[in-house]
C-alpha cells in the first residue's frame, strides 16, 4: 500500500530549491552527494540512539489537479515494535505479527510480519541512504519559521521505478526530519509533515499489543500463513 511507503510514513514541496541540483548528472547511487549522505547518517544516528520515538504527523495524499486529502496520525516506535493511529485504522506490531484494527467495522486482521506488510516510518525511511536504488542529491537550504532545513532529494536509479522522487527536509541543527514528500510517476503525491517528535518516551510493551478485551464484540480475521 502506497500509504505505508509513508510515513513516518510522507510534504507540500517547494520544488524551486532543487531545480539546480537536477541539472547535474546523477545516474547511479555512486553519484550521490557525500554531504547528503552525511546529513542522512547524522539524522539516523539521532533517532537510533533513542530507545523510543514518538511522531505526531499530518499525512496528505493528492493527485494532480485534485484537492489534497489530509489526515492526522500518531506513531510510537520501540525497536521493531510500533503502534500507529491513522484514519479509521489502528495498527499494532509487537515484533511477531501485525494486527490492523478497523474501528468503523470493529474488525481486526492478523497478518504475518513481512517486508511488504510493514510500514516505512520517517525513522525507517532514513535507512534508504544505504540502498543502491536511489541517488541522493543535496539541494539548497530552506528557511521556515526561523529554522533552517537541509533539502535532500532521493531519485530512483531504475527508470521503471514507480517513484518520481522523494524529498526530505531535515532540521540543520537537530538533524530531525521535518517534512517528507513522495512523488509517484502516476501523479500521486504523498506528504508527511511531522508536527512533533519526542525521543526516549516511556512505552510499555503492552502499547504494541492488541488486547481483544478492549474491543467488545470485535471480529477477528486471522490471515497468517504460518
Amino acid at each position: 500500500m502506497k500509504l505505508y511507503y509513508f510515513l513516518f510514513l510522507i510534504l507540500v514541496l517547494l520544488l524551486s530549491v532543487s531545480v539546480n541540483a537536477q541539472n547535474n548528472m546523477y545516474l547511479t547511487a555512486e553519484d550521490s552527494d557525500a554531504e547528503a549522505i552525511e546529513i542522512l547518517t547524522k539524522s539516523k544516528e539521532v533517532l537510533s540512539k533513542s530507545e523510543t520515538v514518538f511522531f505526531d504527523f499530518t499525512f496528505s495524499t493528492k493527485y494532480t489537479g485534485q484537492t489534497p486529502d489530509e489526515q492526522s496520525g500518531i506513531l510510537k516506535q520501540k525497536g521493531d515494535m510500533y503502534y500507529l493511529e491513522f484514519g479509521d485504522q489502528t495498527i499494532y506490531c509487537d515484533g511477531n505479527d501485525l494486527r490492523v484494527y478497523q474501528r468503523t467495522q470493529n474488525i481486526v486482521e492478523i497478518n504475518d510480519l513481512s517486508e511488504d506488510s510493514g510500514m516505512i516510518s520517517p525513522k525507517a525511511l532514513l535507512d534508504l541512504y544505504e540502498s543502491s536504488d536511489f541517488v541522493f542529491v543535496l539541494g539548497e537550504n530552506l528557511s521556515l519559521k526561523g529554522k533552517v532545513f537541509n533539502t535532500l532529494m532521493l531519485k530512483p536509479v531504475d527508470k521503471e521505478s514507480e517513484f518520481s522522487k522523494i524529498v526530505i527536509l531535515i532540521n540543520s541543527k537537530s538533524y530531525l526530519p521535518y517534512d517528507i514528500e513522495i512523488m509517484y510517476k502516476d501523479g500521486l503525491k504523498n506528504n508527511i509533515k511531522i508536527n512533533e517528535i519526542l525521543l526516549n518516551q516511556k512505552f510499555e510493551n503492552s502499547v504494541f499489543k492488541f488486547n481483544k478485551a478492549d474491543y467488545p464484540g470485535v471480529s477477528v480475521e486471522d490471515l497468517r500463513m504460518n
